[in-house]
């Protein structure tokens, strides 16, 4: 059975009937989610079309989906679910965990934006409910790790599509499971390889291994690194991690060097702080006090928003923690994030030049993540040209790395944007007094006279955060 390119439309009314009113009846005429009786079953590039207008009883909905039986497959030997253009992780799941795969031999989960692995297979000992097992293709996704449970007794050769994830690290535990495999193997094919340290299992495997399997995967040594920067284009063979990292056996110089090195640090912070603390008590006592209830920003210009922070999804958490305290007294900062302002329907590069064009600065947290990130670089592009024409102060950026000045591979703008422009290190101890004036607005004697109206309205002002 195969359904291929087709569209499912249902509404919410539908849905609802489903789960509150026929819900056992449904389970008790079609107890599993495809025939039983089948031996192959294609579904490839579905979409589901619903209504907006209603909302479903998510207690009911999910009642239905415990109340579904334990179906057994026992004829299904080739089972593909793939090409969605959503996260299908939930489904997958569900459907795994409703029955048994006696015959299974072929699961592709390809192209379903999976960021994990199913969990049935995360299981220990995981082959024994699915015996037959010979492929697994989870290749296009968005995995970051290889997390399979315990393979127990392998009845069957096993192999396993991993290609064109988002695996970046080759772990020693990743290296265990492909000996157990073998002579399965794992494709690992278009991973954004990271050439840094914790890469050194994966290139003594491939440089000195003696195991038959290695064979299948000399291919890695001409994999281009992704990542750190100073790397980003060689080839993994080339990497000479004999110089960044400790190859050797010699893990008791380790374990002297780190401790020796964290307490000479510690001691030489505490003199510091003896020798400048009556400085640093005098700095603090001169800088301005600010009105908790004042913004931080006083303006007499129409942007909607003090900042417009353009950042990567792997960044947020200090994307959180810094709008967090911006937001709050008291500096009470307007900021705009992707996630919270971009308009559903409209094109993403209408919302990032409308996100750019309403805010009186941008502020781009610039890491790997950000230059691998197509939008990101649209965004600082929009963000530079927006400074560039105006002739003004607009484009704010924060280094979470330090970025090589060899680095062949960054961007031309980005670039000379930072050879010419002072950008705050989030390492450095005054990081917050930096990027507080940076955003901050200096307004000129012409600008004066609006000042006092604006500072009267600073609660208006603090309602616009809801927007």
């Amino acid at each position: 059975m195969e359904i291929i390119d087709s569209t499912y439309v249902i509404t919410y009314r539908e849905l609802q009937k489903l789960y509150t009113e026929h819900s056992e009846e449904v389970n008790a005429k079609y107890p599993c989610f495809i025939p039983p009786s089948l031996e192959r079953y294609v579904e490839r590039n579905i979409s589901v079309v619903s209504n907006t207008n209603g909302h479903v009883n998510l207690d009911a909905k999910e009642r239905h989906h415990q109340n579904i039986p334990i179906c057994n497959y026992t004829q299904l030997n080739y089972y593909e679910k793939s090409l969605s253009t959503t996260d299908k992780s939930r489904f997958v799941n569900k459907f795994l965990s409703k029955g048994n795969f006696p015959s299974l031999r072929v699961l592709n989960l390809s192209y379903l934006y999976l960021k994990r692995a199913p969990e049935k297979l995360c299981k220990d000992r995981f082959l024994e409910e699915f015996p037959a097992l010979q492929f697994v293709d989870l290749s296009h996704n968005r995995l970051s790790d290889i997390e399979f449970g315990t393979f127990g007794d392998l009845r069957e050769q096993v192999s396993f599509d991993m290609g064109h994830n988002n695996i970046r690290v080759v772990s020693a535990t990743v290296l265990s499971t492909l000996r157990t495999i073998y002579p399965g193997v794992m494709v690992l094919r278009g991973n954004p390889f990271s050439c840094r340290c914790d890469q050194k299992d994966l290139f003594q495997f491939l440089k000195n291994s003696a195991e038959p399997l290695v064979t299948h995967y000399r291919y890695l040594l001409s994999v281009r690194c992704k990542t750190p920067l100073k790397y980003r284009g060689r080839l993994l063979g080339d990497v000479p991690f004999h110089n960044d990292c400790y190859l050797s056996d010699k893990h008791s110089n380790v374990l002297i060097v780190v401790p020796v090195v964290s307490v000479t640090c510690c001691v030489a912070a505490f003199i510091i702080y003896l020798v400048y603390r009556k400085c640093l008590g005098c700095f603090q006592c001169k800088r301005p006090k600010q009105n908790p209830t004042e913004p931080l920003l006083v303006t007499s210009d129409n942007f909607q928003y003090d900042a417009f922070i353009s950042y990567s999804q792997e960044d947020e958490t200090l994307v959180k923690m810094m709008c967090g305290r911006l937001e709050g007294p008291p500096y009470n900062a307007i900021l705009c994030l992707h996630n919270r302002h971009f308009v559903p329907g409209v094109s993403i590069t209408d919302n990032i030049f409308q996100a750019v064009e309403s805010s009186r600065h941008t502020v781009v947290v610039l890491s790997e993540h950000f230059l691998e990130s197509h939008w990101c670089m649209t965004e600082f592009r929009e963000a530079n040209r927006k400074g560039i024409l105006d002739n003004k102060r607009h484009l704010v950026a924060i280094v979470m790395e330090e970025f090589d000045d060899h680095a062949t591979s960054l961007p031309q703008e980005l670039s000379m944007f930072l050879k010419t422009h002072t950008y705050i290190r989030v390492s450095e101890l005054n990081f917050w007094e930096k990027l507080v004036n940076a955003i901050k607005k200096y307004t000129t004697d012409e600008d004066a006279s609006g000042i006092s109206s604006v500072k009267s309205n600073a609660a208006g002002k603090n309602h616009r955060k809801a927007i």
